[in-house]
């Protein structure tokens, strides 16, 4: 079975690679080469893409987002009332 993974450079995806690897025929794309089976890859870019035709499943890591502001919300802005 093979499966793309694109954003293969995070944790989730290096334990997942690392654990199943012998199960599974992955496919990993990351900007990270480190972490990429294809140089240079950029999601936003699909000059970049693979061109695989006998993929059996995708498994998408976007990321993280940086939430330091949390602490300037309150609690009245983010719940309407009614």
């Amino acid at each position: 079975m093979k499966i793309l993974l694109v954003g293969a450079s995070s944790d989730i995806a290096c334990n997942l690679f690392e654990n199943y690897n012998d199960n599974y025929e992955f496919v990993r794309l990351s900007s990270n080469d480190e972490f990429s089976d294809i140089n240079n890859f950029d999601v936003l870019d699909d000059s970049t893409y693979l061109e695989v035709d006998d993929l059996d499943g995708i498994v998408y890591f976007p990321g993280t987002t940086d939430l330091e502001l949390h602490h300037m919300l309150q609690v009245n802005v983010v719940i309407k009332k009614g």
